[in-house]
Parts: structure tokens; sequence; C-alpha cells
């Protein structure tokens, strides 16, 4: 059978690699071994959001239960129940939007047979490019077997019906302080274990607070500068040997951190150039095979959600209008999803004392907003930082919905806007927006 292009994988990249093709009409096969949605959709990002979406409404339950006018309790292993259910829906949610878009989709192992034909089962597919758009899987670390039974990775964690009393994350890293944080709001003893001297590194430490805080309110432990010797299965239990000679028991182990890109059986054959397990590409995600690209995590170029949407949608208008992909990262919009949120974009402060890079910030706090009152706000702020010439070259935030605020403050970045240019800006009143003011007044 032949198609215009078959995209391997719909996770994120594939995913809005096929609905942007789409626009341009072209005859599209999407290949899925596994769940419709990837780690994105099905197994990891997305399915830990609606967890902690979950958490929060039962957290607004629990504060309203604190009024006089209000008296409710939460079942929070019947919510957990309810939202692991409600993940299934996801996949009939993209097949509708695939076939509304007249995207064909077949399940099975993609086998790449020649640069442009593809092997699914018995059936032959052949087409003008292969995208691979596959992600990346987690690294099984000292020999341990991933069985995802009681040795976990995001996909076990996320797919189990019922939550263990007691887990071990192994990894200080946004992955597993995302999970640390919806985890210990269900009521699981999580101990986290991490190499460093502190947890999510790279992220200035002021806006780790409040998610450090509340992790350890809820009884989580942290074990810093620990190293990891051994990891067993014993008598239907995780054990974990640090190199101190602590041992530590649960009922399952999470391993979080490295991946490893996932290659399409028949790469090596192709003689198709990888550099770091990943598919090397050039700016347009071109692989060495002039007919096949890759797109999203399996190319190493980052490991982001929202990056991969992008280089999907890219790729796209690359092959069917000669656009040529912008990849400058410099303002790069993130988040950790964690129940107090840390998001925002640019550089932080950290960077900009290990790079010497002369700065001054702005600060504010949400709960000293008209806005953040009325919404009886308790935690949660903004900073602003700005260059000797008063640039803004970054912003971030903190709290329970920071990412929502975040929103596409990378443009004020990427266009170099002043500190003037911002406070002349009309914000809309009352918002939480209106903190960036806030934060522009206070000295």
């Amino acid at each position: 059978m032949k198609y215009d292009v078959i995209v391997l994988g719909s996770g994120p990249a594939g995913f809005y690699f096929a609905k942007a093709a789409a626009g341009y009409e072209k005859k599209i096969l999407m290949v899925e071994k596994d769940l419709l949605g990837g780690t994105g959709f099905r197994t990891g990002c997305l399915p830990a959001k609606k967890y902690l979406d979950g958490l929060r409404q039962a957290r607004q339950i629990e504060s309203a239960c604190e009024m006089t006018w209000c008296d409710a309790t939460v079942d929070k292993k019947k919510l957990y129940e309810s939202l692991n259910r409600s993940i299934e829906a996801i996949e009939p949610f993209m097949t509708q939007q695939l076939k509304e878009k007249g995207v064909d989709v077949v399940y099975g192992t993609p086998e790449l047979k020649s640069k442009n034909e593809l092997k699914v089962g018995q059936q032959i597919y052949e087409a003008d490019h292969i995208v691979v758009a596959t992600g990346t899987t987690t690294l099984p670390i000292l020999g341990v077997t991933i069985d995802e039974e009681i040795v976990l990775s995001h996909k076990g964690m996320t797919a189990l019906k019922t939550l263990p009393k007691s887990l071990i994350i192994i990894g200080g890293n946004v992955e597993g302080i995302e999970f640390a944080s919806y985890l210990v709001g269900f009521g699981v003893a999580v101990t986290i274990v991490a190499m460093a001297d502190h947890l999510l590194e790279g992220t200035d430490r002021d806006l780790c607070v409040d998610t450090l805080a509340y992790i350890k309110s809820n009884g989580g432990k942290v074990l810093l500068s620990s190293l990891v010797s051994a990891i067993e299965t014993l008598d239907g239990q995780a054990l974990v040997r640090l190199e101190s000679g602590e041992q530590l028991k649960a009922e399952k182990i999470l391993i979080t951190g490295a991946r490893s890109g996932n290659l399409p059986q028949g790469s090596e054959l192709l003689d198709l150039e990888i550099e770091n397990t990943c598919i090397k590409v050039n700016r347009t995600y071109q692989s060495s095979i002039e007919t096949i690209y890759a797109i999203g995590d399996v190319n190493g170029l980052h490991g982001m959600a929202h990056i991969a949407i992008q280089q999907g949608i890219q790729c796209a208008d690359y092959l069917y209008a000669g656009k040529i992909p912008d990849q400058d990262y410099k303002s790069l919009p993130r988040s950790i999803f964690t129940i107090h949120e840390i998001a925002g974009a640019g550089i932080q402060e950290e960077t900009c004392i290990d790079e010497e890079i002369s700065y001054t910030v702005k600060k504010a706090v949400f709960n000293q907003t008209f806005r953040g009152w009325s919404k009886g706000l308790i935690s949660g702020s903004i900073k602003i930082i700005f260059d000797v010439e008063e640039k803004i070259i970054g912003v971030w935030m903190t709290g329970e919905n920071a990412s929502d605020y975040i929103g596409m403050l990378g443009l004020w970045i990427d266009r170099g806007l002043s500190l003037e240019d911002i406070k002349a800006s009309l914000f809309i009143h009352p918002s939480v927006g209106e903190s960036v003011l806030d934060a522009l007044l206070n000295k």
C-alpha cells in the first residue's frame, strides 16, 4: 500500500505531525506498536497530570470543609481508581481526531525494509517519506529488569489499578519529583533517593521550596547524596542497597532519569546514523537517509513534550511547504507539574550567577494581589529577571496552576521587551497576571 508519509509512533511528535501533514491533504499512515498516545499522552506525562488534577480537586474539597458551610469526605482510594479508569478514554479521544483528519492507523511492530518501505506483520507499506517519532524508553540500572510489576518505569506506575503502600523513587529529577508529588497526596509512603546534594538540579532553590515542603509534609522522605549499589526484588518486594550500607524496602520501586531512543527494527540494516542511542538529524530533522526523518525525543535534541509537538508541526511544514524549522530555544517555556507547580521561561538566577551575567530581579507573591486575595491563595510567587539594560531574560512562577499563567511569556524574552515595555502593557483586572505589575513596582 502506498502513502505520502508513514509516521512511526503516536505520541506528541507523531500525533501533531500527522495533524499538520493532514492539513496539506497528504495520505498518512500512523503505526503504533503499543498504546495510542505513547509516553506523552498515554503512559507518562498526561496521566501523571490527570492524577495531580484530581488530587487538586480533592484538596479544594478538603479546604472547603475547613469552613463552616461545607461538610464532606474524600475517599482517596476511590478517587485514584476513578482517575485510573478515565485515562483509558484518551485513546478513543485521539482515534476520533485522527479519523477526522483522514489518518489511517495500524497496530504492530514496524520494521524498516528500505528507505521507502516498512513492514508491519505481513503487510508491506510504501511511502515517499518515513517519519520516526518513537520516543525513548527508561534505561534499567545496575542490571535490574524493569518488570512493570515490582520494578516500574513511568508506564507501569501510571497503569497501576491500586497504589502501593510504599514506594522508592530512584532519581531527584523532574520525573521523580512529579510522581512523588501526586503519590504522597494519595497516601503512598514515598522515599526519594537522589545522587545529588539537592533535588531538581538546574532549578533555583527558592522555586523548589513549596514543592519539597509539600512532599515532606505528606510523609515523603528524601535521601540526598545517596548512591545506589544494588536493586533487588525479594519476597515480592523491592530492596535497594545504598553504598552507605543502608537498606531500603518497599512494595515497589520507580526508576526515573536516563532514557534510550526507541530505534525501529531495521535501522541497523539501513545504516541509519545513531548518536547517543538516538537518531542523528540535521536542522530539518532529516536523518542520514534522505527519506527518513526523526522528530521528538528519539532524535535526542530535547526531552520535552512541547518541543516534540513543535518538531512534529515544523517537520510537516518543512516537507510540504518548505519552511525551515526555527530551533532557537533561548526562551524555552517549561514547567514542573507538581502540586505547587514551577513554571517559567528564559534563564534563572543560578544560571546568571554561574555564567557571571549581571542581572536584577523583581518579585511578588500571589496572595498580595487582588485576584490572589479573592481566590484565597496561600502560596505562589513570581520573579522576573532583567539584564543590565533592563531587558527581560527570565520569568518564573510557583503555585498550584503556575503553568497556566506562563502562557506565551516566552515571547517577551524572544522580543527583548524591557521593564518599561511591560509596565506600559495592560493586564486584566482582577487577575493573577497582575502580579507581573506588582513585581515590577516592588523594589
